[in-house]
């Protein structure tokens, strides 16, 4: 027997034995009556299993301990269930993953496996693809001028920036991100939209800056403090209507649905040294009494 793929524990059997000729059942976490197994046995373990099994196979072929087959029986199974009895802190929520462990998915301001550092300032912040910041700014909700700068680095495609409601197919919204490694800026306004993407490439992993300008119906976007590298004009004549809330490196929930299809997931890299609108300061990521979010951590 080998346990953790690292310790064997084993028996040998008398000298006369060379095969096992088994015609009982099969159990495993338990049986229904201990009078079914050697007495010697059940002198020393007086109850059934109490815990999780996962992965079980017999001569490398899998078994669904749940199925319904009719060669499969039991009783007092149930699924699964790899965020009962977590160790996330401080309010964060649990989910599970795939090969049947949990991650902490932290609230602003916290990092650490387990959620268990509390974060003052950070500017410089980290995305997974499911991470997300949002604030609600008056002097830009207000203003019929905005500008944003920001410097990223990843090597994946997905949203960088979102400036507007969710799920709103006629609402105005700006939006930034990585699509096929082009920046690709969008603009709606009165149920218009244009938009339009970069030439090069900028999923190479380095850090990029990038400033975003709105004047207007049109806005300027300059990477690296070159010449203007898009400009996407609106020809709609009517003011730019939001209500105010930015989010930067993802959406709370589901980016491809609350996007409207237009990115696939949330940001996978860092982003760093935000201003918004005629801030002088970069934000504070860590800052819980300005916004909200999810899994914004420390960039190393």
């Amino acid at each position: 027997m080998k346990l953790n793929d690292d310790i064997y524990v084993g028996v040998r059997s008398s000298p006369l034995a060379v095969s096992l000729d088994v015609n009982s059942n099969f159990y495993i976490g338990g049986v229904p009556d201990f009078s079914v197994i050697n007495t010697d046995i059940s002198s020393e373990i007086k109850s059934n299993f109490v815990g999780c099994i996962t992965h079980f196979k017999v001569n490398d072929k899998l078994y669904m301990l749940n199925s319904s087959n009719t060669d499969i029986v039991g009783r007092n199974i149930g699924e699964y269930n790899s965020c009962i009895n977590n160790n996330c802190l401080n309010n964060a929520s649990c989910s599970a993953e795939a090969d049947y462990s949990y991650r902490c998915n932290c609230l602003l301001g916290f990092s650490g496996v387990f959620c268990e550092e509390e974060l003052k300032t950070m500017t410089v912040a980290s995305f997974d693809g499911s991470g997300y910041w949002m604030g609600q700014i008056e002097t830009v909700r207000a203003s019929l001028h905005n500008s944003f700068a920001l410097s990223f680095r990843s090597t994946n495609d997905g949203l960088l920036f979102w400036y507007g409601r969710l799920q709103d197919d006629y609402g105005d919204m700006i939006s930034v991100g990585l699509y096929n490694g082009t920046i690709n800026v969008r603009y709606m306004i009165d149920g218009k939209e244009v938009s339009s993407s970069t030439e090069q490439l900028f999923n190479d992993g380095a850090y990029h800056r990038i400033h975003i300008l709105r004047n207007g119906n049109a806005i300027f976007v300059w990477i690296n403090l070159n010449k203007p590298d898009l400009v996407v004009s609106h020809s709609a004549q009517v003011s730019f209507v939001t209500d105010g809330y930015i989010y930067i490196g993802g959406l709370p929930g589901d980016v491809y649905a609350l996007s409207g299809h237009r990115f696939m997931q949330g940001w996978i890299g860092c982003i760093a040294n935000v201003t918004l609108s005629n801030e002088a300061s970069f934000i504070n990521f860590a800052d819980k009494e300005i916004a909200s979010g999810k899994n914004v951590k420390p960039c190393s």
